[in-house]
């Protein structure tokens, strides 16, 4: 096929899915039954260490001015995957395991075979944290207690302990149920249930856990899957996060000024996706945070002579050279050199962003260090977002990118095709 023959099908596709901001086809879009919409949201992990401000990041993005997802604190706020959709309202919804599985524990610890991220699961549901009890003979009689509290069974424990094991038997009463809490009958309520949901005791007894929100972003046909965070000593959460990206097809890696850590390239290479991505059945993009942290350091070095925001924009520029070397270094070095090629459009794959000045700028009170949003690189990254949700929810989209990536490699014309189709991409989904 020639490039001219490329270029006219790349057009083609583009008017006959007429892709808008609202994501809709176009009247005549049925002429192409393999380029509809997908039935299904496309579901995109959120992946990264713990503590690097993936939860900060989401509240930016979907709700700004508002905490949707458990941030700040201390330890991992992120005890499993997160499905966060599209919705009217404001909502939580969970499942809760069956009592079978609690049994199923209680056999494990009896015989000595359960690992050290399920011991921790189950220290979080007797205690409330993860590394407070990890003896299998303990969480054996605590557990025996949270299914018959009587006095006789009770474990030796304090009295913090003793209250947490009596909201562990108050769960088990949910056993096979579900529940649901909309943030509109009483905001302290719903953020209290979710912490306990989503980072809490009765997150292991969560079969799933879900958040909707009207955001815009989501209304794309676009599920995020908030991962919990890799790197801690001893998580018990990390394992679920590698889990979920074995399934997934689309993630946003999350860093701060460290970079690219060893323990999420580990993962996106165990998972299989970096092999995914490098051989265009997977996509993904790095969001850089915390750089309004990198701004105050280097406004104070600077003596304060020029202006907070432009120690912003240069860190952003920065941020993405830096990021777009590291990245494709660490890459090569566990993938080989396609996968370093992954990251030479450092201009749609690396967003700098600053979620704090994008949920200050939406908050009713406190300063303000930037004007528009567009400053803050929370805009640029929500359409690097819709950009790869495009791409893999169409097979059309897929198959011209994938052969272009390639083509490019040995021809200045495909390359140039290629930064076109990339553009075009970026103009449909703006």
């Amino acid at each position: 096929m020639t490039l001219e023959e490329w270029r006219q099908r790349a057009r083609l596709w583009a008017d006959k899915r007429c892709l808008t901001a609202g994501g809709g086809p176009s009247h005549d879009a049925h002429e192409h039954s393999d380029e509809r919409a997908p039935t299904h949201p496309l579901a995109i992990g959120v992946l990264g260490l713990s503590g690097v401000g993936k939860s900060s990041l989401l509240n930016a993005l979907l709700t700004p001015g508002m905490q949707l997802l458990p941030a700040g604190g201390v330890g991992p706020l992120t005890a499993q995957p997160v499905r966060i959709v599209h919705r009217g309202t404001i909502e939580l919804s969970a499942a809760y395991r069956q009592r079978a599985w609690l049994h199923e524990m209680l056999r494990g610890l009896q015989r000595g075979v359960l690992d050290d991220a399920t011991l921790g699961q189950l220290s979080v549901l007797c205690t409330g944290e993860q590394y407070a009890a990890r003896d299998p003979d303990w969480l054996l009689r605590a557990l025996r207690y949270a299914i018959n509290p009587t006095p006789s069974a009770q474990p030796e424990c304090d009295e913090r302990t003793l209250v947490a094991l009596q909201r562990a038997s108050a769960a088990l009463d949910l056993s096979g149920g579900h529940v649901s809490v909309c943030r509109g009958d009483g905001a302290a309520a719903f953020h209290r249930a979710v912490r306990e949901h989503v980072a809490g005791q009765l997150a292991p007894f969560c079969s799933t856990v879900a958040l909707g929100c009207p955001s815009p972003l989501l209304a794309h046909g676009i599920d995020l899957i908030d991962l919990p965070g890799l790197g801690t000593s001893g998580d018990t959460h990390a394992k679920s996060a590698l889990s979920a990206l074995e399934q997934l097809s689309a993630v946003i890696i999350v860093v701060d000024r460290a970079g690219l850590a060893d323990a999420v390239v580990s993962a996106l290479v165990r998972s299989g996706f970096l092999g995914r991505w490098a051989a265009g059945d997977a996509a993904g993009v790095i969001a850089v945070t915390k750089l309004d942290l990198v701004a105050d350091d280097a406004r104070q070095a600077d003596g304060q002579r020029a202006s907070w925001r432009e120690h912003l924009r240069l860190t952003m520029t920065a941020a993405r050279d830096v990021l777009r070397n590291q990245s494709r270094r660490a890459f090569e070095r566990a993938a080989g050199p396609v996968a370093g090629q992954l990251v030479s459009e450092a201009e749609r794959i690396i967003c700098p962003v600053s979620s704090q000045e994008m949920n200050a700028l939406h908050a009713d009170e406190g300063v303000r260090r930037v004007r528009m949003a567009e400053s803050t690189g929370i805009p640029e990254l929500r359409r690097a977002i819709v950009a790869m949700a495009r791409e893999q929810t169409s097979p059309g989209a897929r198959e011209i990118t994938s052969a272009l990536r390639e083509a490019r490699r040995n021809s200045p014309a495909a390359a140039d095709l290629y930064a076109e189709w990339m553009a075009l991409l970026d103009e449909e989904t703006a």
